[in-house]
């Protein structure tokens, strides 16, 4: 955020929306700002964390010197256990997704429409990332929320009224459409 900029900090953000996490939810978040939510301190609330990469029932980021080098979420950032926890296999973890299990979703967003469209690994005319587990996470999850920035690096808004589709564009729609041709479903 520039100097400039009034408003919440990623955090701030973050701990606002893990405010609306429900007791013993399974929660999947998304790589960037949305891996900041574990931070969040749920008091006597059960979260459990889930990552596309098998690691269900993570805690906060670790601390700085306290990295197990073997124990990342998603985004490869060092993760810590909480009791309980379990190491899956990624087929199992994308199980979990696609069979409607997770009760909500945190994406990271490049843009998003009034509408709730969204553009979360690539935008027109940019480079973009790998889709990771987003199209599942968006057609399966419970509830699936947004948490980004609203303007871009360039200083441009991320938020339009109209959605104008690309080839990293999603949709409700859309995201069904992809579940149902990848599954069979």
């Amino acid at each position: 955020m520039s100097e400039r900029a009034k408003g919440l900090t990623r955090q701030q953000m973050c701990d606002r929306l893990a405010m609306e996490f429900g007791d013993g939810w399974i929660v999947n978040l998304g790589i960037g700002i949305p891996t900041l939510c574990s931070n969040f301190d749920f008091g006597d609330k059960e979260i459990i964390f889930h990552s596309e990469n098998g690691v269900i029932g993570y805690g906060p980021l670790a601390a700085s010197g306290e990295e197990d080098l073997h124990l990342v979420n998603a985004g490869g950032q060092h993760v810590t256990l909480q009791p309980g926890a379990a190491i899956v296999h990624h087929a199992d973890s994308f199980a979990l997704i696609r069979s409607g299990r997770i009760d909500v979703t945190v994406l990271g967003a490049y843009e998003v429409a009034a509408n709730g469209d969204f553009a979360n690994w690539k935008t027109a005319g940019q480079k973009g990332g790998g889709i990771g587990g987003a199209m599942d996470l968006a057609a399966c999850a419970r509830h699936v929320f947004v948490a980004m920035e609203q303007t871009t690096r360039r200083g441009e808004s991320a938020c339009a009224m109209t959605w104008t589709e690309s080839a990293g564009s999603m949709t409700p729609s859309r995201a069904s459409a992809w579940r149902a041709a990848t599954s069979g479903s």
